[in-house]
């Protein structure tokens, strides 16, 4: 009988696909590395033992119930596939939670002045260039981490292309002097990113710059970016929908948050 690290390192070109893949791996080497789980037979794991570790992930690393059911899906999938192949009769029941509508915030004008700071004066100060581009841009993170290897500017430089996103579909970000002059400056990211720094890194940055916000996470960058083209520049949520890959405006709107003064605009002019 195969071990779990074993046989999720053997199938991964078959289990995931595109950005999936990287995070999917990522999240089942954690749970590998938790207790010396890689090492464990596919046929010996219990609900408990991944229930606890579920548990230690969410303390450690202060994520949400949403980040968590990736965790769940990355582990849940390696022994659906076992079970696929006939290699095991049974796995643990593994069971998705129901997620909230979504982040409820966006960061602050200040908190983007500290966040951006707080990661110039840290021990990896590139971190700062991809909250940049995150902010320029509204790309996630996991599309950030694959500038220089799967994602690249097209020959005229007008577009990054990102191949297989989140959704399964590619996705062209439109590029402007600022952020084709940020994408040249972090250069090919998988040299230099590592997940463990950029973990713990952000949970300093979150201590200081909003202590116990559960919610102070770098996807919020994206709800910021989405905010942003609604409140400040009155686009279009269909318009924001595809500059964020979203393929229904029900998931763009639980990321714009349209703040006190953009309503007070809309009452102003409705009483005209």
């Amino acid at each position: 009988m195969q071990t779990f690290r074993q046989f999720f390192v053997s199938e991964a070109d078959d289990l995931w696909h595109g950005i999936h893949k990287e995070q999917a791996f990522n999240k089942c080497m954690m749970f590998s590395n938790y207790k010396r789980y890689g090492s464990k037979p596919l046929d010996t794991f219990t609900v408990i033992e991944i229930r606890e570790f579920l548990q230690f992930i969410k303390v450690a690393r202060n994520i949400s119930e949403a980040t968590l059911n990736r965790y769940r899906a990355a582990i849940k999938a390696v022994f659906r596939h076992a079970m696929d192949l006939e290699l095991i009769t049974s796995s643990p029941r593994i069971k998705m939670v129901k997620e909230s509508g979504g982040r409820p915030r966006s960061f602050s004008e200040d908190e983007l002045v500290k966040i951006q700071d707080f990661f110039a004066k840290s021990r990896e100060p590139k971190i700062k260039l991809l909250v940049q581009l995150s902010m320029s841009t509204g790309m996630r993170l996991g599309e950030l981490v694959l500038i220089g290897t799967t994602a690249f500017l097209t020959s005229d430089k007008k577009w990054l292309r990102l191949v297989d996103t989140k959704n399964g579909d590619d996705r062209d970000v439109a590029m402007t002097p600022k952020t084709i002059e940020l994408i040249k400056k972090v250069g090919v990211v998988a040299q230099w990113f590592r997940h463990r720094i950029f973990y713990d890194l952000w949970k300093e940055c979150r201590y200081r710059v909003a202590k116990n916000d559960k919610y102070f996470v770098f996807h919020v960058l994206r709800h910021t970016y989405a905010s942003k083209l609604a409140n400040d520049l009155k686009i279009n949520t269909l318009v924001i929908a595809s500059m964020m890959g979203h393929r229904s405006i029900i998931t763009t709107q639980k990321y714009v948050h349209v703040n006190a003064s953009a309503q007070q605009d809309i009452a102003k002019i409705m009483s005209q």
